[in-house]
């Protein structure tokens, strides 16, 4: 998990130009809305959500894709006003980043399916619902290994695709593990 984050920088360094490398430094700086984002979510609505009595499995279970649509919905008008202020936000950047605008919707498209992920993981462990390291780990691995024998790296639009789509990986694992621990009903879905 702690490598994964800093994987695109790795991979442009080893397949991209050293202007590349810059571009996706300097990209990963207006994503930090999505950042602040996650932590304002963790900070209001996780306590919110961890104190659903146990027994109200139907409240539990709609509450966490409740607030699941609520970050996604969040997350899509941030990218949304990103891609429509991408001129002013690549022009506070410097001028060497004015040609990046799709790749500025890419990198903010992984970081909100990061801090979807991250929302994710964050209402599963507040009721005890945490997928086991390993199903996780190698399932974000073989991902990244395919995505990487697939996509293009020698430019900073194929190596945002491999974050892009290791991170709708992760967020559907979280979502599914939750789904299936709900499912299988030998739990209270206690904290």
């Amino acid at each position: 998990y702690a490598l994964s984050g800093q994987l695109s920088v790795w991979l442009i360094s080893l397949f991209g130009k050293s202007e590349s490398v810059a571009a996706v430094g300097a990209l990963a700086r207006p994503a930090i809305v999505f950042t602040i984002l996650g932590v304002a979510f963790n900070a209001m609505a996780v306590p919110r959500f961890a104190r659903i009595p146990a027994g109200l499995r139907q409240r539990v279970r709609a509450r966490y894709y409740q607030s699941q649509l609520a970050v996604v919905l969040v997350c899509i008008l941030t990218l949304a006003l990103l891609a429509c202020l991408s001129g002013p936000v690549l022009w506070v950047l410097g001028p060497h980043y004015a040609g990046l605008q799709r790749e500025l919707v890419l990198m903010g498209l992984a970081s909100g399916l990061t801090t979807a992920g991250g929302a994710a993981y964050s209402l599963g462990a507040a009721r005890g619902i945490v997928a086991p390291a390993t199903i996780v780990i190698p399932l974000s691995i073989l991902l990244q290994v395919v995505l990487i024998t697939v996509l293009p790296l020698g430019s900073v639009a194929g190596v945002l695709w491999v974050s892009v789509l290791s991170a709708l990986g992760q967020w559907l694992v979280y979502l599914a593990y939750f789904e299936w621990h709900y499912q299988d009903g030998t739990t209270t879905l206690a904290p």
